[in-house]
């Protein structure tokens, strides 16, 4: 387990905890950033900014259509860039291709 600031660009990684106040964990749980979701490192440069791509982690409560996840409808994978900060305090484990 390491902060998501650490991972290698290119990875795969799953959320495995967030260490972080009431008003971070929400605005992550907003962008799709929960506990087991799976994230690309799209760029990461150590300690600072990262460029995520969120694989899967929309929650069924957030999903218009209930479904959760990355639905035909909702499919997009959006890019994400989180401060060195926010990065710290999303812990991450990597993950093979299939995401086990």
């Amino acid at each position: 387990m390491m902060p998501l600031a650490y991972a290698r660009s290119g990875s795969l990684v799953r959320v495995v905890s967030i260490r972080a106040g009431v008003g971070l964990a929400r605005r992550l749980r907003e962008l799709g950033i929960i506990e087991g979701s799976i994230l690309r490192v799209v760029r990461s440069s150590g300690p600072g900014p990262v460029i995520v791509e969120v694989i899967d982690g929309v929650p069924k409560e957030r999903c218009p259509w209930g479904v959760g996840g990355w639905c035909s409808f909702c499919y997009r994978r959006p890019r994400l860039v989180l401060g060195a900060g926010m990065a710290m305090k999303v812990f991450v484990e990597e993950v093979n291709g299939s995401g086990r």
